[in-house]
């Protein structure tokens, strides 16, 4: 083990007092040993990613989920409008309202083949109010849309939220 370290110092010409740390080489030290094995399975990342996310929440707070709300409500309003004057071409409501309810039903009612009396209503009234006015059409075809960039708006609101926060002053410490 010394002789790896040895080598490591002497190839790259770095001086015992060198910064950069030679503890990886080191088998001695079964802490790090056992956090390498531990990041390096298939869930590693993931965990690491959501600590990041909940330390992002705790930093930034009101901030974020202000930024997060006004990316939402633009996506809605931006795609509506983009329907509302066709520069969108729209799409059938009724089927993707089918599927959406096929979805929730197989989810939530495993045990109870029937699904609840509200949602089947609620579905229907949905789908009726869609296929006979436009502007309810319009409307569920936006957040349809909106709810499909989840992805794209997250990332937004994590590039958005510090320089709006420095701009805001609530500069976390």
């Amino acid at each position: 083990q010394k002789s790896e370290i040895f080598r490591y110092r002497y190839r790259f010409k770095l001086p015992d007092s060198s910064p950069i740390s030679t503890k990886r080489f080191d088998s001695t030290n079964k802490n790090e040993e056992k956090t390498r094995s531990t990041d390096s399975s298939l869930f590693g990342p993931i965990k690491r990613f959501k600590e990041k996310v909940k330390s992002f929440w705790k930093k930034y707070g009101l901030v974020a989920i202000i930024t997060y709300q006004i990316i939402y409500l633009g996506t809605v309003a931006g795609a509506y409008i983009s329907f509302h004057y066709e520069l969108i071409p729209s799409f059938d409501t009724s089927s993707a309202l089918d599927s959406i309810h096929e979805t929730i039903v197989n989810l939530t009612n495993k045990d109870n083949p029937d699904p609840p009396k509200w949602a089947e209503d609620g579905f229907n009234k949905l789908k009726i109010s869609s296929e006979n006015n436009p502007k309810v059409k319009n409307l569920l075809m936006a957040v349809l849309v909106t709810e499909v960039s989840e992805p794209v708006r997250q990332v937004a609101v994590f590039l958005m939220t510090p320089p709006i926060a420095r701009i805001l002053g609530k500069i976390p410490k």
